[in-house]
């Protein structure tokens, strides 16, 4: 029963242990993409960026007509895990999708997670991606807008790629 007990306990240990991550480098230029023209704006300010949603009052965006994005030209290696982290601010209550996405067309989304951001807080988040192929490009971190009501402003700063492994 002892045996049972302590290889249980090993292997909850290890299971919670953090994995080892390793920061790829990013390039430091974002960009934005609107379907909409002038629907949004963007600044870089000296750490990260700020986007301005400025599409006409009552207009609807759309989920991914309005995105902010890095690029990420070396792509993803298969079978490895990733992670795309930022911390963001609104000045509204708001809506986004922080995802992952290919760079080139067809622009398939491999991964992409809601978050609502609270007006005035400022939070970190992330999303995962594993690819069982190796990619060309892909879009990482990337925030998909058009849920947020227009007139937000959005601080974007500690961006980063992390590979998990």
């Amino acid at each position: 029963m002892k045996k049972v007990l302590v290889l249980f306990t090993v292997a909850c240990a290890a299971f919670l242990l953090p994995a080892e991550e390793v920061a790829l480098n990013l390039p430091k230029e974002s960009f934005l993409y609107t379907a909409v023209p002038k629907a949004a704006t963007l600044t870089r300010t000296e750490n990260g960026c700020i986007v301005t949603l400025t599409a006409a009052p009552g207009k609807s965006l759309g989920e991914t007509n309005a995105q902010w994005y890095v690029p990420y030209n070396a792509g993803f290696e298969a079978g490895k895990r990733y992670r795309g982290e930022l911390t963001i601010k609104a000045d509204h209550d708001a809506e986004v999708y922080l995802a992952v996405f290919l760079g080139e067309p067809p622009w398939k989304v491999f991964t992409k997670r809601k978050y609502l951001l609270k007006a005035g807080e400022t939070q970190t988040i992330s999303v995962p991606c594993s690819t069982k192929e190796a990619t060309g490009k892909v879009r990482v971190p990337s925030l998909f807008f058009g849920k947020a009501p227009v007139g937000t402003v959005f601080t974007i700063t500690d961006v980063k790629l992390i590979e998990e492994k």
